[in-house]
């Protein structure tokens, strides 16, 4: 049978399965209920085994740039030094979101190349935190988060991820690697329809907030 349904090819919004059209065709419950309030744990404890954390996540109505805008402003001041870490389109977005919250510190990489680990430990000193995009999307390049995650703890740096196209796609492990406050967008691997973000919290991070 001949279907106009689109065949998604690209990075978000993928296709929704039909389990899930099915679900949101159901009708409204009350968003202070009993009936919500258990859904809203069960999506936290489910999401919790794909950012690799037994931490505080937050679920909020937006798009993950939505949740990057959360992951700055709330975790860092106007006084604080944020390097920026930019090789590719969604790194560059990080950058301009820090400029309204932060003071910026941009270290650039071609575009469609990994990060240059040596380079990110000569810029770290006198840095509070750090922003990283685990998988750019712009290139399909997967960055080397985890030990740069390690180079800034050494520097007493926080670790800021976009996670938005890696969690619940790739391997993620937000605690052991280190990371202080990771992002993921709903209508990525996580393959429900645009609106929602989830913001992962370290203790870190909330003594910091």
């Amino acid at each position: 049978m001949k279907t106009n349904d689109p065949y998604l090819m690209i990075p978000g919004p993928v296709t929704v399965l039909p389990r899930v059209l099915k679900a949101m065709s159901r009708p409204l419950i009350p968003h202070r209920g009993k009936e919500f309030e258990e859904i809203l744990k069960e999506c936290v404890e489910g999401l919790k085994p794909l950012f690799g954390t037994r931490e505080d996540i937050l679920i909020l109505s937006g798009t993950g740039t939505l949740g990057m805008e959360a992951s700055i402003s709330n975790f860092v001041s106007e006084e604080d030094v944020v390097l920026n870490i930019v090789n590719g389109k969604f790194g560059e977005r990080f950058y301009e979101i820090t400029k309204r919250y932060a003071t910026p510190r941009l270290l650039e990489f071609e575009w469609g190349k990994s990060i240059d680990i040596e380079r990110v430990e000569e810029e770290i000193e006198g840095v509070d935190a750090i922003t990283i995009v685990h998988n750019e999307t712009s290139t399909g390049v997967l960055n080397p988060v985890k030990e740069i995650a390690k180079i800034a703890h050494k520097h007493g740096a926080l670790v800021i991820m976009d996670g938005i196209t890696s969690v619940g796609g790739e391997y993620v492990e937000m605690d052991k690697w280190g990371i202080d406050v990771a992002v993921v967008g709903s209508q990525k691997c996580l393959g429900c329809p645009p609106g929602l973000c989830a913001v992962a919290v370290s203790e870190r991070a909330w003594d910091k907030a």
